[in-house]
């Protein structure tokens, strides 16, 4: 940090404990460049300190742990080179909106940062097990369980879209399920609404699926609708789309679309589902799939309505369901005596957001892609390393299906096996209880018995002689 930057006083829009070192050539035009991250800070005595947890080419996410032992928070630092006042307005949008299903923004301010300005976002810390480590544990789930998941998220949307806002991002892995034990949240909260739509009102360049910076935020890209995957700006059909993908997703245990390359994953979405899908869709959902199936149209133009049928389809599926006094609207209850919710208790944890990035897996700037923060490398060197980190991410993936098929093979042979028991069982059972019905029955008289004569009558008394008158 240059000297200028150390005797200058922190600007007054900084928080507590954020970052008090910027690039060194802070304030210089620069409009040929992109700007890079800010530098992590060294914590002052009695500072706030910093943990960081994502990096990326759009910014980085890092973990706020205020010293005076007060609640941790999200720092989100994402550099703007275009309108950053749009994005503030955006941010304070967010701020006004009343709901409980979104993670809340805390704060949102601008600071230097290089030849652009710099967009800062804190936000409360989520907690609870993401829906995708839920529906990989519990399995695919039923109409009224996804209905349950899922109807707070619709309505929140619906509010959202009437006010001018936008989710952008609905990823399992940005859906949190409420904790077990809690009683006072929705069964669900969305973190990071709104980023992408902030990104792209501040000028920052995501570019498509193939390129890294889109690829690292969407996180999963296979609940992204194709406008975003080819670069198009978000509107309320891309967020029906995903609420669309990720229904199925609960639903099927599996995502609708899946490829190996993000390029694949795209021209797939654009030929749309196959007639072997479609059925399955339909066979596990029949009242949801025929609404999801338009949900998920190729065309923005052709999931007009969708929202609205989802809600009502969702309201009639958890009829009778217990719900909580909570503003704006009452939400599903998520752990109440009745909730069709209770049987995902068991895989609902606690565990902290930044927990899960313990290792660099998760931090990493793309998804199946070599860093780019590589400069060592040539061109050809990281196609190679590219090339061989998605074949290592398709022999996975080739894995884990095998693993699967193995597993549901062993279990039709089990349950084979389990009912040509209980048949057995029950026919030796059914022949003892017969046996022994006939060797209960009564002893018959021997005057009934086949192969017998009927003993003769005793004879009579003598009758008496009568003699006539000729004997006279």
């Amino acid at each position: 940090m240059s000297r200028a930057g150390a005797d200058a006083p922190d600007p007054p829009e900084r928080a507590a404990g954020a970052p008090n070192a910027t690039i060194a050539n802070a304030g210089q035009p620069n409009a040929g460049t992109a700007a890079p991250l800010p530098l992590p800070h060294r914590p002052r005595a009695g500072a706030a300190t910093t943990r960081l947890l994502r990096v990326a080419d759009w910014g980085q996410i890092s973990l706020l742990q205020p010293a005076d032992g007060e609640t941790p928070r999200l720092l989100e630092e994402l550099p703007l080179p275009g309108d950053a006042l749009a994005a503030l307005g955006l941010c304070d949008a967010w701020q006004t909106f009343e709901s409980q299903v979104f993670w809340p923004m805390l704060s949102a301010s601008i600071v230097p940062s290089g030849a652009h300005r710099q967009l800062r976002i804190e936000r409360e810390v989520p907690r609870g097990s993401h829906l995708g480590e839920v529906i990989s544990k519990s399995g695919a789930v039923s109409e009224r369980t996804a209905a349950a998941l899922l109807l707070d998220l619709a309505r929140a949307m619906q509010r959202a879209h009437e006010q001018g806002l936008l989710l952008g991002i609905l990823a399992p892995e940005l859906v949190f399920l409420c904790p077990a034990g809690q009683d006072d949240c929705p069964p669900v909260q969305l973190h990071d609404a709104g980023l992408l739509p902030l990104l792209q009102a501040g000028g920052v360049p995501l570019g498509t699926v193939d390129g890294p910076q889109l690829r690292s935020l969407l996180l999963t890209p296979e609940t992204a609708a194709p406008e975003i995957l080819s670069g198009h700006a978000v509107s309320a059909a891309t967020d029906v789309y995903a609420l669309s993908a990720l229904t199925a997703y609960c639903l099927l245990r599996r995502h609708l679309h899946a490829a190996a390359t993000p390029g694949s994953l795209l021209a797939q979405v654009e030929r749309g589902l196959g007639a072997e899908q479609t059925a399955q869709l339909l066979q596990e959902a029949p009242r949801l799939g025929p609404i999801l199936l338009r949900g998920i149209a190729m065309q923005a133009w052709g999931r007009a309505g969708v929202l609205g049928e989802l809600i009502t389809c969702f309201q009639t599926l958890v009829g009778g369901a217990p719900t909580l006094a909570l503003l704006p609207l009452p939400v599903l209850a998520p752990w109440a005596v009745g909730s069709p919710l209770m049987p995902l208790a068991a895989y609902a944890q606690s565990q902290g957001y930044a927990e899960r990035f313990a290792t660099p897996a998760r931090s990493l700037p793309t998804r199946n892609q070599a860093p780019s923060a590589t400069p060592d490398l040539s061109a050809d060197k990281r196609a190679a390393l590219t090339a061989a980190l998605q074949r290592l991410d398709l022999e996975q993936q080739r894995s884990h299906k095998t693993r699967d098929d193995k597993g549901k093979s062993i279990l039709a042979y089990v349950v084979v096996l389990v009912v040509f028991l209980l048949l057995a069982a029950v026919v030796v059972t059914m022949g003892l209880r017969r046996a022994s019905q006939l060797t209960e029955l009564p002893q018959l008289p021997d005057l009934h018995r086949q192969g017998h004569a009927k003993p003769a009558l005793p004879p009579g008394p003598p009758q008496p002689h009568f003699l006539g008158r000729d004997q006279d």
